[in-house]
């Protein structure tokens, strides 16, 4: 009797233990990702735009850490859950770690709008998780405004024209495939993260650079969407064109691809003059 209870207060105890050191873990964890936030928050401000209909949309402006006359702007456009208004939901740890990671090795400046919960990058009434055609769906107000600031932050801030890059994941991936396709001539380079495009429009991007990414499992945006689009630059395209495909992944890559040194390396190294050659 005296050993069985012995076992139940051993087991007792092993049970405790393993559920303190996970809160430990789960507290070191949250830590070090707040104190990453605090961080590099503090080279950013608060700004908001008013767009066309009324809406004010929110974002962050990161300044560069690095030095220079001439600094590359990045875009960074944020799934369908980081909406709203607060102007910090956008900015997940993935994001964070991203703008850590560019902030460190890079004289840029980074946008991080916010889309408000109302209103998506893309309107795609019919299918709003499928490829569709620019000329059969409106143009969406947010992304409308996103555009606006960045023309004025080049118009206002030390922005070199020749190295302007967009990227997003999910609703944001899509956002990323219309921005580059309404303005072809503003931005050198696209890194679209698991979202819709426009194959039948593949042929504006000729002097565009895309990475594109995908993962084989997605529950909501079709691989072979984005690898339909990809096959269709490739046509029209001499650029610098990549596709990578995550096997045996669900829709959830994008921490994957933005912790890769090697996809900001591609990113950063991209300009129009380049693309133009």
């Amino acid at each position: 009797m005296q050993i069985k209870r012995m076992q139940l207060i051993i087991t007792f105890l092993l049970v405790l233990f393993t559920a303190l050191l996970l809160l430990i873990v789960k507290w070191s964890r949250w830590h070090s990702r707040d104190t990453l936030y605090k961080k590099t928050i503090k080279y950013s401000k608060e700004g908001k735009h008013q767009s066309s209909g009324g809406t004010y949309i929110a974002y962050r402006l990161f300044k560069p850490v690095i030095n220079s006359d001439q600094n590359s702007l990045l875009v960074i456009l944020h799934g369908f859950g980081n909406r709203g208004n607060d102007n910090r939901r956008q900015l997940d740890k993935n994001t964070i770690q991203f703008i850590d990671r560019v902030l460190k090795n890079y004289p840029a400046y980074i946008l991080v709008p916010q889309c408000p919960d109302n209103m998506k990058w893309t309107v795609n009434p019919k299918q709003p998780l499928k490829n569709f055609n620019i000329d059969s769906i409106p143009k969406s107000e947010a992304l409308e405004t996103v555009i606006a600031i960045i023309n004025e932050l080049i118009k206002k801030n030390s922005v070199d024209i020749d190295r302007v890059y967009i990227t997003g994941f999910s609703m944001g991936a899509t956002g990323t495939w219309e921005a580059i396709l309404r303005n072809p001539d503003l931005f050198a380079a696209a890194v679209p993260i698991c979202g819709a495009s426009d194959p039948s429009h593949a042929f504006l991007l000729k002097n565009t650079s895309v990475w594109a990414f995908s993962a084989e499992l997605d529950q909501f945006y079709n691989f072979h969407d984005t690898q339909q689009m990809v096959d269709e630059l490739r046509k029209y395209c001499n650029k610098d064109i990549k596709f990578t495909l995550y096997k045996g992944k669900g829709h959830n890559i994008a921490h994957y691809v933005f912790s890769d040194n090697e996809v900001i390396k591609w990113l950063f190294s991209q300009s129009k003059s380049k693309n133009l050659k």
